[in-house]
């Protein structure tokens, strides 16, 4: 365990505009320290649109968008997160990823839905992601059932 300092500081919320939408958004900010390179900052936003009309279907639109000055690479130079281990940070770099993303769910009951989501990642400068393969964007599209106790 090293003696550099994470320090995240976050605000967000949700405002129920009717029955049918609400909106949620939040900001982030982390200073890292970490060895060698010097100290990193993250600027962090997100925001999305929950629909829920009559019924059992449930649409979900968001945005969120990392911006980042001088974040630590891994070992096998992918960009670390802002909880990682930075003590073996020797390069860094600035980026960017920003995802747009959208799901429907369907509720068969109180604890039971399905669900399918898709999501698009774009990342910039020097961001790099081990999930997009050498890429910088990504499409995903998942499917799933939730049971909720």
């Amino acid at each position: 365990m090293s003696n550099l300092t994470h320090s995240i500081y976050a605000f967000g919320g949700n405002y129920q505009f009717n029955s049918l939408i609400q909106w949620k958004a939040g900001v982030a900010v982390a200073n890292i320290d970490q060895a060698v390179v010097g100290s990193r900052t993250d600027h962090a936003y997100s925001t999305s649109l929950i629909f829920t009309p009559e019924g059992k279907m449930r649409y979900v639109l968001g945005y969120h968008d990392i911006d980042l000055k001088n974040a630590g690479y891994s070992g096998s130079g992918n960009t670390l997160g802002v909880t990682a281990d930075t003590s073996g940070v020797t390069t860094a770099a600035d980026g960017a990823r920003k995802t747009t993303y959208a799901a429907v769910f369907y509720r068969f009951d109180k604890q039971t839905d399905v669900y399918v989501a898709y999501d698009q990642v774009q990342t910039t400068g020097g961001y790099v992601l081990a999930s997009t393969h050498g890429t910088n964007n990504m499409n995903e599209v998942g499917v799933g059932l939730r049971w909720s106790f």
